[in-house]
């Protein structure tokens, strides 16, 4: 398994795992983690992590609602953080960048977006315990492994009865909506219940996941089968 992350068993993706885990080895970089980002995947979005800590990373940023693995998907480009306690960071991403120094102890994270067939599909995240920039063989290859996940993920995720095609991954545009699990009808139930915006409900649930430190994707799945309902 993924280290209790939830996602797919390390046997059900081989060679997206094989991938992720020599991106850390060619990067120098401790961790790593394959995330889908679509809002139209029927799979678990959080397709692979090599450890706790980079599933953590991976959450955070989706509970949070902002941090370089998001960026790099919407904008579609490598974004590299060499030392999250540069001021110059702290103020992009202030949440993110203090929970990730505070709690996990990591410094620098770099994540380069994973594209197939021409449409964004998701981003290959890795991180560092210390500060430091990727050299350019470094960035390189993270590149050249991110490039090749495209064709890897789709083609294991297809081998599944039910699996998307390539061209059922759109662009997102405006609020942008994750494929986390469970997570859109949760922010649906609560607009409802709450009368509320679809956009607020959905800054309500990330608040709540913040303030009781559980995962939105855990919190979402609680509300959809009315465990529980934010107060």
């Amino acid at each position: 398994m993924v280290d209790g992350q939830g996602g797919r068993e390390d046997v059900l993706l081989p060679r997206t795992n094989q991938l992720m885990a020599s991106s850390v080895q060619v990067t120098d970089t401790d961790g790593a983690a394959v995330a889908l980002l679509t809002s139209r995947a029927r799979a678990r979005d959080l397709l692979c992590a090599s450890d706790a800590v980079a599933g953590r990373i991976d959450e955070l940023q989706f509970t949070i609602g902002h941090g370089p693995c998001l960026e790099a998907f919407i904008e579609q480009a490598p974004v590299t953080v060499p030392d999250l306690d540069d001021s110059v960071v702290t103020d992009r991403w202030p949440a993110f960048a203090s929970e990730v120094v505070g709690e996990l102890g990591v410094y620098a994270v770099f994540a380069f977006p994973i594209v197939a067939g021409g449409a964004p599909l998701g981003v290959l995240e890795l991180y560092r315990y210390e500060r430091g920039a990727l050299t350019t063989n470094h960035f390189q290859a993270a590149q050249t492994l991110a490039d090749e996940l495209g064709t890897v993920v789709v083609d294991e995720l297809q081998a599944y009865e039910g699996s998307p095609e390539v061209d059922e991954y759109p662009v997102p545009r405006g609020p942008h909506v994750w494929a986390r699990a469970d997570i859109n009808a949760a922010i649906g139930i609560m607009a409802v219940r709450l009368g509320v915006p679809a956009a607020e409900a959905a800054d309500l649930l990330r608040a709540n996941a913040y303030a009781q430190s559980r995962p939105l994707s855990t919190l979402a799945g609680d509300i959809v089968e009315r465990r529980t309902f934010p107060g």
